[in-house]
């Protein structure tokens, strides 16, 4: 009996060292995970027409990242990025993401400059077990127009959402019954999607739209938009597209003498640089964005901008645009993300952690973040911005504001 008891309890002892070596085995065996790092990598545009945006961006998220490094680490691990150009193109996003995911073995993945390349990302994620924080704003990227992605969450909200509020405005906060409205966005996936809802709104609130224009990316002169929109007696316009040719649109405007009451622009024209290249030409000008503006008021806003210019004195001016916020963001969930799946770090435990943010406080950068294992677009919330020609600067008109969908 004895000598059973005995090997009884050396077969248990063994049963528990085997445990905790396949335990640290497994452990070391995450891909991208050290005992001291943790690697991400970030696909970003930084040859093309999104490339303003990207570099302000990666400057929120490595700033953010920094100052977690200063607080701590992530249960002792340093995040390591590992960046590559997409070109702005759906190639160059492949070619980048399976550089990072095969060669460089990163564990999650960050932003991402462009909705077509992104929703191409998606099952690639997935199939890969590869947690995905993207900035993409696409609706075509989730559900119904997208098979649900368990690994990609939405860090911004849906380009729907945006024009939805816009369009709210006219129509409610300017009274407008019959609203002549005009559509000008790019020949992309972008593009599409803006043009999508801004019909199924319309349809759902018995107008048309006065006329539809195609205005490329990297456009620096909309003279045939501006006088073909001019020509509908569209006395609203949504612009969705970038800085530069939303100031070349407004200007253009200014040129042909065609004042549209009000001229809206999505979330990439939500920026000091379109007030500054239109001018005076912005001066009806409004945008949405899902974050606030560099040099607004706010405790998260204020800490933002000691911890940057901690980092990077004499950087105060020229301002830095909601992009910045964005990224600063972005690498807060992350953050979040880390610590909360704890020291054995894995994709699943990860993607658990941001599902089960409810209304998660960014101090004011943004809206409150909720996300479900149902729904992973978990900002919600938008608010519109006006141009101050005399400052040129945006300043908000309203507050955060939810909008339904039609």
């Amino acid at each position: 009996m004895k000598k059973r008891t005995i090997l009884s309890a050396a077969t248990f002892f063994i049963s528990i060292l085997l445990t905790l070596s396949f335990s640290s085995v497994y452990a070391k065996d995450v891909r991208g995970v050290t005992d001291d790092t943790i690697k991400v990598g970030i696909i970003a545009d930084l040859s093309g027409p999104a490339t303003v945006y990207s570099l302000q961006i990666i400057e929120g998220i490595k700033n953010y990242t920094r100052y977690v490094h200063e607080k701590g680490n992530i249960h002792g691990r340093k995040i390591k990025f590992i960046t590559e150009d997409s070109h702005y193109t759906v190639p160059g996003s492949i070619a980048g993401f399976k550089k990072l995911v095969f060669r460089d073995k990163i564990f999650a993945l960050l932003y991402g400059s462009d909705s077509g390349s992104m929703k191409v990302l998606e099952g690639r994620c997935d199939k890969n077990k590869v947690p995905f924080i993207t900035s993409a704003l696409s609706d075509t990227m989730a559900p119904p127009f997208a098979p649900f992605s368990r690994y990609t969450f939405f860090g911004v909200g849906a380009y729907s959402e945006g024009i939805v509020l816009m369009l709210d405005y006219i129509m409610n906060d300017l009274g407008e019954k019959d609203p002549k409205i005009a559509y000008i966005g790019p020949d992309n996936e972008m593009g599409s999607a803006g043009l999508k809802i801004c019909r199924k709104y319309a349809k759902a609130h018995g107008f048309e739209l006065t006329n539809t224009e195609v205005l490329s990316p990297g456009a620096m002169d909309a003279t045939s938009q501006v006088l073909n929109t001019k020509k509908a007696k569209a006395e609203y316009v949504i612009i969705h597209s970038f800085y530069g040719p939303t100031a070349a649109f407004l200007k253009g405007c200014y040129k042909f003498a065609y004042s549209p009451k009000k001229v809206f622009g999505g979330a990439t024209t939500c920026g000091v640089p379109t007030v500054q290249l239109a001018g005076k030409a912005a001066k009806n000008f409004m945008a949405t964005s899902y974050f606030s503006l560099w040099f607004m008021d706010g405790p998260g806003l204020k800490k933002m901008r000691e911890i940057t210019l901690k980092y990077k004195p004499g950087t105060e001016k020229p301002y830095r645009d909601w992009v910045y916020t964005h990224g600063w963001v972005m690498a807060t969930l992350l953050e979040r993300a880390l610590k909360g799946a704890g020291t054995s770090l894995t994709p699943e435990a990860v993607v658990n952690e941001l599902e089960s943010l409810r209304d998660f406080d960014t101090d004011g950068l943004s809206g409150p973040y909720t996300c479900t294992p149902d729904d992973h677009h978990g900002f919600k919330y938008n608010r519109l911005y006006k141009a101050d020609i005399e400052k040129t600067l945006l300043v908000p008109v309203t507050g955060w504001r939810k909008v339904n969908l039609p």
